[in-house]
């Protein structure tokens, strides 16, 4: 089953010094807050990222750890106006502050550790954010190499991979139409994504998912 926020609390309450308590103290508190609203997700940012942190402390080559802080440091990164307004306005929290190098660093530090197709595919996208477009490319090339379809997750990395690589080394006449008047239109392209909730189907999951269905078991 799935570590639950209790189990968790007791786990850090047994053994403060567990990096694999703080890293699942981060996991289940992202669940929790997302269950709970808008505002206690914002209450829960720097929480998450203690945890992460003292679980690299803890265990710098913990390989999770630092993919899922760097997802962190992104997320915070591409905060909007509207984002940050409602931090100020409605939770009283000044929204924490983080860059696209910095997310880049733990992605690295993570595939220096151990190779996991899903953090591959977090170092392309942040080198699409810095219009990196030939190092984005060249990691989704390998990321595409260095997998098979083994997993749901499998496949999902290299479908995103494949479009990506479409989108971006295969524009389409309308994509190109649209980076004529739409700056930075491919770089920020997202891949669709099935709003669906049943396991069954190929929908993309979030990187939290993703981490939880990597150790359900």
């Amino acid at each position: 089953a799935v570590v639950s926020t209790q189990s968790t609390g007791e786990a850090l309450d047994a053994n403060p010094n567990s990096g694999d308590a703080h890293r699942w103290a981060a996991v289940t508190g992202y669940y929790r807050a997302s269950k709970d609203g808008p505002k206690a997700g914002v209450y829960n940012l720097e929480p998450m990222r203690f945890h992460l942190e003292k679980a690299i402390e803890l265990n710098p080559n913990d390989y999770q750890a630092w993919t899922l802080l760097g997802n962190w440091h992104f997320e915070v990164t591409e905060m909007t106006g509207s984002n940050k307004r409602y931090c100020r306005w409605f939770a009283g929290v000044e929204p924490p502050t983080s860059s696209y190098e910095k997310a880049l660093e733990c992605f690295e530090r993570s595939d220096s550790i151990q190779f996991w197709s899903k953090n591959s595919l977090f170092i392309a996208l942040v080198h699409l954010r810095m219009k990196q477009n030939e190092l984005a490319l060249s990691e989704l090339q390998k990321l595409l190499d260095s997998t098979t379809i083994k997993t749901v997750e499998d496949f999902r990395v290299r479908k995103t991979a494949h479009l990506y690589i479409d989108k971006l080394a295969n524009p389409t006449l309308r994509d190109r139409i649209k980076g004529l008047f739409f700056r930075d239109y491919l770089l920020k392209y997202r891949v669709p994504i099935q709003m669906d909730n049943t396991r069954s189907n190929f929908t993309e999951d979030s990187l939290w998912q993703q981490f939880v269905n990597k150790n359900r078991y």
